[in-house]
């Protein structure tokens, strides 16, 4: 019994550390109105719908648990008279921890303008604005601790000792962040990408009745890749990395995958994918083995991070898993791709 009240009520206080931290995807390449107001509107097709959802240390009586989706469009596209693109997008988000202790939710409105600047509309830069509203809520009467547990009823009371047990509380605020997004190709099938994005440009601080007072601390995000054809013919590999700093925390994701293209044969080919990643932030924390599968208009992935931490006696080995979708409705007849990097 103690061990179980201790490992929740831990879970709990490495979630409230964590409070005024932003939830973040494995696949971040997957979410990219989450990752960068910037990748607003930089795909292939008249309309992008992504879905994602993570829960991680399920062991831990459901310790964390993410979900966004978000859709995506550029505008005007049949009446454009050069190769630049304006697009708009909104974004839903919720992130539970402690077995819904703490919730936040968060629905986005992003737009973003994308310019050619080069000839032959090889290489764009893109910039992005995004403002977002929170919703966060706390409900720390639903906590347990050891010195609230009835023995002769077997019911859990109040802690007479432990303010947070007497909390239930939410706060509100808006949300302003902001991105650019450099893409080049040099023949249409070898890609190479950089952005870089700034979240919470307007600073908040969260002051809960009774409860101590959560900076909502800048968050800055770097991330690259490069993608290229192998010698083996219909073989892609994909290169990627994620770099966030937000206060004192830093998380460092690195990895690829290799691609093999199949149906060559038809117009719009599909392609199977498998890799790996790894994180790390003041540790190695995780190895993330990954597979995906493009066919036709939809794009899925499936990653699970095996936890390689010393938190791993904790979580019993359990680590996280998440699941990934996007389609993208193929660009009316008659219209020019644009150059576009595959996260």
């Amino acid at each position: 019994m103690r061990r179980a009240v201790g490992i929740m009520v831990s879970i709990f206080l490495y979630s409230l550390q964590s409070y005024a931290q932003d939830p973040a995807f494995s696949q971040f390449y997957a979410s990219p109105l989450s990752l960068n107001p910037a990748l607003t509107g930089k795909f292939n097709g008249s309309l992008r719908f992504c879905a994602n959802h993570r829960t991680q240390y399920n062991s831990i009586n459901n310790a964390f648990s993410t979900s966004t989706i978000s859709i995506d469009a550029p505008l005007f596209e049949k009446n454009k008279i050069t190769e630049d693109r304006w697009a708009l997008g909104i974004m839903m988000m919720s992130d539970m921890s402690s077995n819904n202790i703490l919730k936040s939710n968060f629905l986005s409105l992003s737009t973003a303008y994308f310019k050619k600047i080069d000839e032959t509309n090889n290489s764009q830069l893109g910039i992005g604005f995004q403002a977002t509203y929170v919703n966060n809520n706390i409900d720390g009467t639903r906590l347990q601790f050891e010195n609230g547990y009835d023995n002769f009823s077997g019911a859990w009371n109040i802690s007479p000792t432990e303010k947070i047990n007497q909390l239930n509380a939410s706060f509100n605020y808006l949300d302003i962040n902001a991105g650019i997004l450099y893409s080049n190709s040099t023949d249409g099938i070898n890609y190479n990408y950089f952005g870089l994005s700034l979240y919470h440009l307007n600073g908040h601080k969260i002051t809960f009745p009774g409860s101590s007072i959560f900076n909502i601390q800048p968050r800055i995000t770097l991330h690259a890749g490069t993608s290229f054809e192998l010698l083996n013919p219909n073989t892609y590999l994909y290169l990627s990395t994620n770099y966030s700093k937000q206060s004192t925390s830093s998380n460092l994701i690195f990895g690829g995958s290799l691609a093999l293209e199949f149906n060559t044969e038809y117009e719009m080919s599909n392609k199977i994918y498998i890799g790996s990643w790894l994180r790390m932030n003041e540790v190695l924390e995780s190895l993330i083995p990954t597979i995906g599968l493009d066919y036709n208009d939809f794009s899925i992935g499936l990653s699970y991070d095996i936890n390689i931490s010393s938190l791993k006696t904790a979580s019993n080995g359990k680590g996280g898993m998440e699941l990934s979708l996007i389609y993208r409705k193929n660009k009316s007849s008659g219209t020019k791709e644009i150059p576009c990097p595959t996260f």
